[in-house]
This record gives structure tokens, sequence and C-alpha cells, in this order.
């Protein structure tokens, strides 16, 4: 273990090139798509099957680790709000037009006792459970799975007093529209995250940093489509997960070369406001509360418990980390 602070210029200083990580490019090259989309009213339920395609190289670190791609945290934010949002458009009436005032509220995702690395024929739903009133607003909420992660969607739109499902309907494949025109579709895809003056200090147990959010093309089509560009759920996570891995790293002593995948328990993340203009480079800070090193299936993990609040919107989540050999060595 390591308790000295480290300052890096930039976020690549600590953890190499952008385009060899997932959260630095890997993530804008994974393909989505939800087929035989069905809505059953009696169920208040959406059904689909959803498949997910990775580039070989999603994340590359040496030639002595192989990875195997699996459904990430972004994957599973991605496809509940189009769960939710493809179930709305249809039950409440939300045309392309309306759906651009809907934006997410909160999101809750629990990771499988194990990766979901079958991405093929992913089983995917979400269960209306309920649509309450706020001031001036609704929030349907929405309990769903992406394969073995199990999900909790909460989406704020205008209130609709009817409700206009009547029977099971199989809906068509492009409902929400093009997915290049919409942020939940490819949209953050198209998004720069550049973090600098990144500072990691275990002994104070905080990472910080500057961050940039650069969208040259702003998508204004769908969910939150009206408050573009605008700092969202999935910018923060790609923002803490970067800063979250360089805090680990320097706190095991290990070289990502020798790295395994950082994997993320537990997220949730809650806004109490619409999304926030991108105006400015948004100070990112993340605090761990809780860490401990256990013994599971033959191997020494790092679990650990984060908090931080970005841009108007907390993030409480959960990581494991699988130590190298040569770590557990050193802190011996």
């Amino acid at each position: 273990m390591s308790w000295s602070e480290r300052t890096y210029p930039r976020i690549e200083d600590h953890l190499g090139p952008r385009d060899r990580r997932f959260f630095g490019t890997g993530y804008k090259r994974v393909r989505h798509q939800l087929a035989d989309a069905i809505v059953d009213a009696d169920a208040r339920r959406i059904t689909a099957g959803a498949s997910l395609d990775y580039p070989e190289d999603w994340s590359s670190k040496s030639a002595s680790v192989s990875l195997r791609p699996h459904v990430s945290t972004i994957d599973a934010v991605v496809l509940s709000v189009a769960l939710a949002e493809t179930y709305l458009s249809y039950a409440f009436g939300f045309d392309a037009a309306s759906r651009r005032s809907l934006w997410l509220r909160r999101m809750v995702i629990k990771a499988g006792t194990t990766a979901q690395e079958n991405l093929r024929n992913v089983g995917v739903h979400a269960d209306l459970v309920g649509t309450a009133e706020r001031s001036g607003f609704a929030v349907s909420t929405f309990d769903g799975a992406v394969g073995n992660l199990r999900t909790r969607c909460e989406v704020a739109h205008p209130v609709v007093r009817d409700h206009l499902l009547s029977a099971a309907v199989a809906l068509p494949e492009d409902l929400l529209g093009d997915a290049e025109r919409r942020y939940f579709g490819t949209g953050y895809q198209r998004r720069v995250h550049e973090l600098s003056n990144v500072r990691v200090a275990p002994r104070d147990s905080v990472a910080t940093a500057d961050a940039d959010v650069l969208d040259p093309d702003p998508c204004v089509q769908g969910l939150a489509g009206q408050y573009q560009p605008a700092f969202s759920i999935i910018d923060g996570i790609i923002v803490l997960a970067q800063l979250s891995q360089s805090f680990l790293y320097q706190l095991d002593d290990i070289d990502r070369a020798n790295s395994h995948t950082l994997w993320m328990r537990r997220l949730e993340a809650t806004s109490h406001i619409p999304p926030s203009p991108l105006t400015d480079r948004v100070p990112a800070r993340t605090s761990m509360t809780r860490s401990a090193i256990l013994n599971f299936d033959g191997s020494a993990w790092r679990t650990s418990e984060w908090d931080s609040h970005l841009h108007g919107i907390r993030f409480s989540y959960r990581l494991g980390h699988r130590l190298p050999i040569s770590s557990l060595v050193a802190a011996a």
C-alpha cells in the first residue's frame, strides 16, 4: 500500500492513453440494439432483447492480461433509459417533441454475483412500479434488469392523467427515432472528457480533478433533449470511474498493465433538479468512505464505497477490484 499523495497534470499521465481504456474511448465504440420490445398493459411491464457489440480493443492493458467484455454500468443506464422512455412514449402518449422535456432523476444499478459476459440476447425488462406527482411534474419509477444487473430508473415528466395502455403491444424498433440524434442513443459517445489537475490523496481518502466535458454537436432529441448540452449521470460515471481507478492504483501500488478490471458493484445517482447546462469546467471530487480487503473465490479483492457530488448530481457507489499478486507481495 502507498499513502503518499500524487498529482498529475492529466489523468492520462497516470492511467495511460485514453484510446486504450474503456472509460477513455472504449465506451464510445460499443453498439446497443433493442429488439422485440413488448409493452404489457396488465403487468405494466416492457420487455425486450438486447444485443451489445464490443470492439476487440475495448480495453487494452498488456499482452499477458486478457479482458473479456461485460455489460457495463454505462450499458445498463443506456438500456434502462431506452426501456423507460419507450414505455412512457406508448403508455402516456409522449411524442418526439414532448419527450425532450423528460429527464433522468435517479438511477440505481446493482451488479450480479458475476459479470454479465454474454452480450447476445441479453434479457431486459422494466416494470412501472408507480407514478407520483411532485410540484409541477411527475416521476415514474421503473424496476428492471439488464441481464443479471438489477436496475431502478426514475424519470421526471409532465403530469399525465390518462393511462393509454389497453393491451400487450409489440412496439416498432424505431419508436424513439434516430439514435444518433438522441443523447441517450449514441449522443453521449460523441462527448470528450478531459481530466486535468488530478490529485490523488489516499491518506485523505479523496481524489480530485478539473473535468472539462466537451460536446461539439449536442443531441437535442429524445429524453433530456431540451436541456442539452447538460451534465448527465453518464458523464459522472465516466469521470468518477477514472478518478477512483487512479486512487486505487495509487493506494495499492498497482501498475495498470498488470491490473484487473475495476468492477462497479452498485451505483446510485440522484438529481432533484433538471440537468444543469455545461458552461464551465466541473470541479470533480470523490471520497472513499469505506474499504476492506476480502478473500473471494481464491483471490484477494479490495472492496470500497464512495460518495461524490458532481454538477447537481449525488453519486454513491461501491467498487470491487481483484488485486494482482504483485500488489499483495508488496503489501506483505
